[in-house]
């Protein structure tokens, strides 16, 4: 079990294969002056949850499960791909110098992000 916090560097990636409902995104953090970059991935009704209330740029904490695969570049070396599969995401409030966060579930979506009315939603 994993958690961390960042901010999100893009708009989550929606898709849907059959039944299964996926959103993906990657958190942006500061360790030691460098940044650092967790891809994340979420299914159902967490898929949901992170496809629509987050955005670019939303403070956000995910704990989930670190898995890590490694492929074979386009140069020939090995890339390793490492992602945290999520099982819970919090909602993260920056006010001052304190840090409020909420644990987002599919009852009680706490801040939903705007949606520009173009956008076709796949779930």
């Amino acid at each position: 079990q994993i958690t961390i916090g960042g901010r999100l560097t893009a708009d989550p990636k929606k898709q849907k294969k059959d039944e299964l409902k996926i959103a993906t995104a990657t958190i942006a953090f500061n360790y030691k002056n460098e940044t650092t970059f967790v891809n994340i991935k979420a299914f159902n009704q967490l898929a949901v949850l992170l496809g629509n209330y987050f955005k670019k740029g939303s403070n956000i904490i995910v704990s989930g499960i670190l898995t890590m695969s490694s492929y074979t570049g386009k140069d020939g070396t090995e890339k390793i791909y490492v992602e945290v599969v999520a099982d819970k995401i919090y909602f993260v409030d920056s006010k001052d110098d304190s840090i409020e966060y909420t644990e987002a579930t599919p009852e009680t979506p706490k801040k939903p992000a705007k949606k520009q009315e173009t956008e076709e939603e796949p779930f």
